[in-house]
């Protein structure tokens, strides 16, 4: 599957593919100017189980099929704002947050995958917020919704009814929700604009106060291995162990000041690390393929999602990424 969505991917982009070096990154590009896309501003990006590419921008949702690209926008009455800034699935719904339109939702697995549902808006649901940041579908099925006013989670399918709020009232560090991911083990790792709180069953700890993360905004977490993640802030990138008996905290120097949007850590446990200056990939003691990323310099990363074993998909403010990186 993954790989039909990377061939489909491929069969759009109007250069050919070049023989690449034997340990070369394969790059490929699309763009507003060469793809449907809607903008070159692409915030976020999303590869269900439908064969279907999905891309936000703050100009609308782009979605590419085998029969070619589709736009959703509130020009064509599918959304209620154009900013997109989050994507997510649960069950058939494709989640698409926004910047002030509350969650918008499409019904995917159709022949033509153009249903809507309702969206989920701060008036007739449970949601704080119509500022969406960031979202999760936990492995459980429930949705989370970051928002600058806290965490809206929502069970099942009645679009009025199973909310809950995580707010500062309840023991979260901040209200300003900007990342969320799942530990392996099932903890929710929080990222908001004043350190980490991890959710373990109905309890939050918070990663604060006197910890190198202390009054700094977390814009990406990747937990790879149970209890151990990494964490991508405004001024630097941070791992922190929480897997032992004690809490363990480590800075890669290198990204000290560097504001960091995404991470992904491969099968390979290379770091693939997005931020304002660019995309770079980080191996053990420094970094890898410096000549082959010049391409991203000076362009900001949004988001790094896997494709498959040694594929990733790279969203910026100047189109779409595909990299293939040699085995």
């Amino acid at each position: 599957m993954k790989r039909a969505i990377i061939l489909l991917f491929l069969l759009v982009i109007l250069s050919c593919k070049q023989e690449e070096p034997a340990m070369h990154l394969g790059i490929w590009s699309l763009n507003k100017g060469t793809s449907g896309l809607l903008s070159d501003e692409v915030s976020s990006q999303w590869h269900g189980d439908f064969e279907l590419l999905w891309y936000g921008t703050y100009s609308g949702l782009s979605r590419m099929n085998e029969a070619g690209w589709t736009d959703y926008s509130v020009g064509t009455g599918w959304l209620t704002h154009d900013s997109v800034s989050c994507l997510g699935q649960w069950e058939n719904e494709l989640l698409i947050g926004t910047l002030d339109g509350g969650v918008n939702r499409l019904l995917v697995n159709g022949v033509d995958a153009i249903s809507g549902a309702s969206a989920y808006d701060t008036i007739w649901t449970g949601l704080i917020s119509a500022r969406v940041q960031c979202i999760l579908v936990d492995s459980h099925g429930v949705k989370w919704f970051g928002t600058p006013k806290g965490i809206s989670l929502h069970e099942g399918d009645n679009s009025g009814a199973g909310w809950t709020d995580l707010t500062t009232a309840v023991g979260l560090v901040s209200n300003d929700v900007s990342a969320i991911a799942e530990d392996p083990s099932g903890d929710i790792w929080i990222g908001t604009e004043q350190g980490l709180s991890v959710y373990m069953n109905g309890t939050i700890v918070n990663y604060a106060t006197g910890t190198p993360v202390e009054n700094r905004r977390i814009n990406a977490i990747h937990v790879h291995t149970p209890g151990i993640g990494w964490l991508g802030c405004m001024g630097g990138l941070y791992q922190l162990d929480r897997s032992g008996t004690g809490d363990n905290w480590d800075e890669i120097p290198m990204f000290g000041g560097s504001n960091i949007h995404a991470i992904y850590q491969d099968h390979m446990e290379d770091l693939w690390i997005g931020s304002d200056e660019g995309l770079v990939l980080y191996r053990e003691g420094g970094l890898v393929f410096e000549n082959d990323l010049e391409v991203f310099k000076g362009l900001q990363i949004t988001s790094i999602v896997p494709l498959q074993e040694n594929w990733v998909g790279v969203t910026t403010l100047g189109g779409v990424f595909v990299i293939e990186k040699p085995i």
